[in-house]
């Protein structure tokens, strides 16, 4: 079968990798160009770029897929199957409309649910206790199409989005490696989506891990392991960002006004609408990330003053 792919994150990575192993070697791949990275702004390509040229793979890295030699190429290669894996970009009709069997995507959601760029990171946000992955036709729509197959798993309590990522591009490569060796199977078996119960899962803004107090410590405690390793959920004391990075949480009442410091036995407990946060990794603007008992070793916070 000639395959060509397309991907740019490690999640995509996953699923490349066990193409190769399982002697299904891309005629192409497709990832988004090389771009400036981090603070010195220096020039940095994607994990599917540094595997691929690894592995010395024909590579292109298209700034659109509406350019006219995307097509041309695309075209002259006659694929059977385009394969996307977090590419990035929604394909336009023109290349949709090439493959004998259409272009497939594995998304990390149980679809319907959390179409969009984080669904790994919302699914944990919103407290979702099972999550999986889905291999659908693509259209035009973003995330809308048939459904060849699903599989789930369930979401561990301390779980973070980084752990869970993992996880689901292992079981996303394998359940890719099934749909494609069983291609007419699944295409003849193929469900059309629900589209009156999707969910969105937009892309993840800075804003986004600003802790809201009055919230439970459940939510709260979600939000920290959902929003790792970007944004990192974040508060503010004495006019400084602090994120958290990892927490544990109970459920006691407090009568303390929600964001109050509880200070006992060189720990820290911050009130919540419903429970306290005990934040456990942290990192105060301007110093490195460290543990709790470190920071406050270093660093006064007094009981009652207001995390905002």
């Amino acid at each position: 079968m000639k395959i060509i792919f397309m991907g740019s994150p490690a999640f995509a990575v996953t699923s490349l990798s066990a193409l190769l192993n399982n002697k299904l070697v891309p005629e192409l791949i497709i990832c988004q160009p090389d771009k400036p990275f981090g603070r010195g702004q220096k020039i940095k390509a994607c994990p599917i770029a540094e595997f691929t040229r690894l592995h010395k793979l024909d590579i292109i890295q298209p700034k659109t897929l509406k350019e006219k030699d995307t097509h041309e190429l695309i075209a002259k290669l006659k694929p059977d199957l385009i394969m996307v894996v977090a590419y990035g970009k929604i394909l336009p009709p023109q290349i949709l409309e090439i493959p004998r069997y259409g272009c497939i995507n594995l998304h990390a959601s149980l679809l319907p649910k959390y179409r969009g760029a984080a669904p790994i990171n919302w699914a944990i946000v919103n407290g979702e206790e099972k999550t999986g992955v889905s291999i659908m036709m693509m259209n035009e729509k973003m995330d809308a199409g048939d459904i060849l197959q699903k599989q789930e798993m369930l979401i561990s309590p301390d779980e973070t989005a980084i752990e869970l990522y993992d996880r689901l591009a292992t079981i996303g490569a394998s359940v890719l490696i099934d749909t494609i060796n069983n291609i007419e199977k699944y295409l003849a078996n193929k469900t059309p989506q629900n589209h009156s119960v999707a969910t969105l899962a937009p892309i993840l803004k800075k804003t986004d891990g600003l802790i809201n107090w009055a919230s439970s410590a459940k939510q709260i405690h979600n939000l920290i392991r959902g929003l790792l390793p970007w944004p990192v959920a974040y508060t503010h004391i004495h006019g400084k960002l602090l994120k958290i990075f990892k927490a544990k949480f109970t459920e006691d009442d407090h009568k303390e006004r929600e964001g109050t410091a509880i200070i006992s036995n060189n720990n820290l407990a911050i009130v919540t609408g419903k429970g306290l946060i005990y934040p456990l990794e942290i990192q105060i603007e301007g110093k490195s990330r460290m543990d709790i008992k470190s920071f406050l070793h270093g660093y006064k916070i007094n009981h009652g003053e207001i995390f905002s």
